[in-house]
């Protein structure tokens, strides 16, 4: 079998000559996807339907400290506090609310910039 050259004339710019060659597509270069935390966090002393009075003492444990950078804790959308360091104890004045079911949020960043977030309803009652 023999092969025969062809060569296409080059009609992108009129007067040239010669063959035209398509210009590879361009490379696009996608981010490398980011692997979710294996951290864990959770509430040691408020449960799923709890009734919480006064101060309560709410205390967040994380499974790995050491890569924790800060918990946050939020009462509804609201922020109790930011603790950098264990234990991760933050105090809530349940009497700054109105009685009745409330979400608490804990919201963890590990060193890597991931955020896990862990939430139990309590029930306020003053």
């Amino acid at each position: 079998m023999t092969y025969k050259e062809i060569v296409v004339p080059n009609t992108a710019h009129p007067g040239s000559s010669g063959s035209t060659t398509t210009p590879p597509p361009p490379t696009t270069t996608e981010p490398a996807p980011t692997s979710p935390s294996s951290l864990t966090i959770g509430f040691s002393n408020a449960k799923e339907g709890q009734t919480l009075s006064g101060t309560y003492k709410v205390v967040v444990t994380s499974s790995s400290p050491s890569n924790t950078q800060n918990i946050k804790l939020y009462v509804d959308s609201t922020l109790i506090n930011q603790e950098n360091t264990t234990p991760y104890e933050f105090d809530v004045n349940t009497a700054s609310f109105s009685d009745g079911n409330h979400v608490l949020k804990a919201v963890a960043l590990d060193k890597a910039g991931n955020t896990v977030t862990k939430t139990v309803t309590a029930n306020f009652n003053n």
